[in-house]
């Protein structure tokens, strides 16, 4: 499977909570609670409506001033660390 057609879902459990321009997620399994910041909170949504890696990362690109290329380096890290976290599968 090629990574960018890959697609991740949030975890049973963990819920979002806005907070100005950022989300805070709470795993209610862990009670652990983790921030995201603007660009990670977009992440998230667009993990929520299933999109797939390279659909984020397009929808990233549009949206924020930055190469495609350290987008999705970036989107790539944010997803390893929410996997990592147990917030994502």
């Amino acid at each position: 499977m090629n990574v960018t057609t890959l697609r991740r879902t949030p975890s049973a459990g963990v819920r979002s909570v806005a907070v100005d321009d950022n989300l805070v997620l709470v795993d209610q399994v862990s009670g652990q609670y983790f921030g995201l910041n603007e660009v990670g909170r977009e992440i998230w949504q667009l993990l929520e409506q299933g999109h797939d890696v390279a659909a984020i990362v397009q929808a990233i690109a549009k949206e924020f001033d930055a190469s495609e290329e350290l987008i999705a380096t970036d989107t790539h890290r944010v997803l390893d660390d929410l996997a990592q976290a147990g917030l994502i599968v």
